[in-house]
């Protein structure tokens, strides 16, 4: 383990410490009043506070999340300071979502003009709230891994997917698994939460069984997601498993006849969703998720010389995983499995290309911003996965493999709201 990850487990225990030593004077029958003058030459309740700060700026404690009912060095007047200040926070966050997810988009990611949903915006405000006020989890954990830096030709484009996903959040929680320093670092510098990488292959590439087995343990959200980590998403995205949610997981009350019927037969399955992404060489900063839109419609490409390299991204519900193989993440033939193994299981299966605009972005660069060149990596053994996989499908019969689940998509109504059709 990294000495960033050390570090920040030292931290963590001095933390602990802290609040241990609070709350037992708490159960006691002590005042914070009495606790705080007891200690007064420890300043522990001035350290309490500090703790506090460092939990969220480490991402632990979230400011929209803060319990400030508990009566660690609070007052009235400072509850109702508190309550005013989280109000104000949340108002700018509803501010910061209206602006990436309410825009009028007309177009699909293939250039067709469809009639927008009048009801997503006031649906992903709601869901916000229910959020904000702790009644939903967030839509989706969304993780992903970056190499080292040293080594990472398309290291200044995994920024691109940090400022992406901060426009979608709280909605979209992102985590990165990394066991770099100067990763860390980037991490910590925009909130996200950071873990360190819990199995690696003998060519240092994370494996996702154990990667979302984190994650799904660590973690409460609607749905859990992995994706390259230089691809980025318009508001499509959160429009689609929205209207996935919907159906499949919490069914809605105002879901057509059909679709209910279809929630009641699927009520309890896992759902697994995965896309092709288009390409994009060189894609530079956006201001918005309409301009990314716009950008990557007149500009992004949907060929691919082997199309499996499309399949950058995918999102289900929590399921155990342990079945999966040592499979590594960033290789073509992880989601083409994942989604064979969902329909042999019976999940709900859905594709969602024609709705989801996602990009994958490169730039293979040479030398880094000082100029420096790379450090030469042995290139990865293409068949790692394919061999782990064929080792897999060998323990199905001919009869158990014929037996796959229909396959779903998803595709924009006549309303311009997203529906899921066989």
């Amino acid at each position: 383990m990294e000495r960033s990850h050390a570090s920040r487990e030292m931290t963590l225990t001095l933390v602990r410490r802290s609040l241990e030593i609070f709350w037992a004077q708490e159960r006691k029958g002590l005042t914070v009043k009495e606790i705080c003058a007891a200690n007064k030459s420890d300043n522990l309740c001035v350290n309490v506070e500090k703790e506090m700060s460092t939990l969220r700026s480490m991402g632990f404690m979230p400011e929209a999340g803060i319990n400030t009912s508990h009566p660690v060095i609070n007052s009235p007047n400072k509850h109702r300071a508190a309550s005013f200040e989280r109000e104000r926070n949340f108002d700018q966050i509803v501010e910061s979502v209206k602006g990436a997810l309410c825009y009028n988009a007309s177009t699909t990611q293939h250039k067709r003009t469809r009639a927008l949903d009048p009801t997503f915006c006031h649906r992903s405000l709601k869901l916000l709230r229910d959020i904000h006020e702790g009644v939903e989890p967030p839509l989706l954990v969304m993780f992903t891994w970056w190499p080292d830096p040293m080594t990472d030709l398309d290291k200044v484009n995994r920024k691109l997917m940090y400022e992406n996903l901060n426009m979608l959040r709280p909605i979209v929680e992102p985590v990165l698994f990394t066991d770099s320093r100067m990763n860390m670092a980037s991490a910590n510098s925009v909130n996200w939460t950071c873990l360190p990488v819990p199995e690696a292959n003998h060519e240092g590439v994370p494996v996702f069984r154990s990667m979302s087995a984190v994650v799904m343990g660590k973690f409460n959200a609607t749905f859990y997601g992995y994706a390259r980590a230089t691809t980025v998403f318009d508001a499509s995205f959160i429009e689609t498993l929205l209207a996935i949610k919907e159906l499949y997981v919490t069914p809605s009350t105002t879901a057509s006849k059909q679709g209910k019927t279809r929630a009641l037969n699927t009520a309890g399955k896992p759902v697994f969703i995965y896309g092709k992404a288009m390409h994009y060489y060189r894609l530079g900063w956006f201001r918005n998720l309409q301009l990314l839109s716009r950008d990557a419609i007149a500009n992004g490409n949907h060929t691919w010389a082997d199309p499996k390299n499309a399949l950058v991204y995918f999102v289900g519900t929590k399921q155990d995983m342990s079945d999966v193989p040592p499979l590594i993440v960033d290789d073509k033939h992880l989601t083409p499995f994942l989604v064979h193994r969902s329909r042999v299981r019976g999940h709900v299966t859905v594709e969602a290309s024609l709705t989801v605009l996602a990009v994958y972005t490169f730039r293979n660069m040479s030398t880094t911003e000082w100029g420096r060149e790379f450090i030469c990596t042995r290139p990865r053994d293409p068949d790692y996965n394919r061999a782990l996989v064929v080792r897999y499908m060998s323990g199905f019969n001919s009869t158990e493999s014929a037996k796959l689940t229909e396959e779903f998509y998803s595709k924009y109504g006549d309303t311009g709201r997203v529906v899921i059709e066989k």
